[in-house]
C-alpha cells in the first residue's frame, strides 16, 4: 500500500505549516517567499492571515480523517494496521500536528477533531482490550507517542537526516517494539 501524495493545495499549507514551524512571527509577505510565492499570490489565495490559519487548520483536519479512512484500521491485525496508520499520516503528519498544536487554544476545538482525536484513541484502546498492546500505558499516550515520533521523523526527513523510504519502518520499528503486549 503505498500513501497518497499530497494535493497541491495541501503540499502549499504544507509547506506554509513548515515555514511557520520555523518561524512563526514572520509576516505573510515573508513568509511567502518562504514557500516560493509573491505576496500577491500568497494573498490570492488567502485573504488574511486568520483565513490562512483556518484553511490549514481544516487541511489538517481532513486529511487526518483521510489517512486514519486509507488506514483501514479494522483489517487485519493491530501490528499491520498500525503499519498503514504510520504510511498514510507521515505524509500529513506536520498538517495534523498544527490541528493539535490548536486543540490548546479552546476556540479552533470542534466536533470534528474531537472524533479524529477520539477515534484513535478508541481503536488503540480495542487493540489493548485484544490483548496485542501492552495495558499498562494508556491509549491516549500510545497515540501520543505515534504522533511525537511521526513528527520527528518528518522533522528529520525536512533536514536531509533520514530518507523518506527509511522513515515509516523507522517510526513502526520503534513504535511498536515500545507498546508491544510482552
Amino acid at each position: 500500500m503505498t500513501a497518497a501524495k499530497p494535493r497541491p493545495r495541501e503540499e502549499l499549507l504544507l509547506r506554509l505549516v513548515n515555514a511557520l514551524a520555523d518561524q512563526p512571527r514572520v509576516s505573510m509577505g515573508q513568509l511567502a517567499g518562504l514557500v516560493g510565492l509573491s505576496r500577491a499570490t500568497l494573498c490570492r489565495y488567502f485573504p488574511s492571515r486568520e483565513a490562512m490559519m483556518m484553511e490549514i487548520f481544516e487541511e489538517g483536519v481532513n486529511s487526518a480523517e483521510q489517512a486514519i479512512k486509507r488506514a483501514h484500521l479494522c483489517e487485519g491485525d493491530a501490528q499491520e494496521a498500525i503499519k498503514r496508520l504510520i504510511e498514510e499520516l507521515l505524509p500529513i503528519v506536520d498538517l495534523y500536528m498544527y490541528v493539535e498544536r490548536q486543540l490548546q487554544v479552546e476556540e479552533y476545538s470542534t466536533p470534528r477533531t474531537e472524533a479524529v482525536r477520539q477515534a484513535l484513541i478508541t481503536q488503540f484502546q480495542q487493540w489493548q482490550e485484544s490483548g496485542a498492546l501492552r495495558l499498562d500505558l494508556s491509549a491516549v499516550w500510545l497515540c501520543e507517542s505515534l504522533f511525537a515520533l511521526l513528527s520527528k521523523a518528518a522533522r528529520l526527513i525536512r533536514a536531509g537526516r533520514l530518507a523518506r523510504h527509511d522513515a515509516p519502518h523507522n517510526v513502526h520499528t520503534l513504535l511498536w517494539s515500545g507498546i508491544v503486549h510482552p
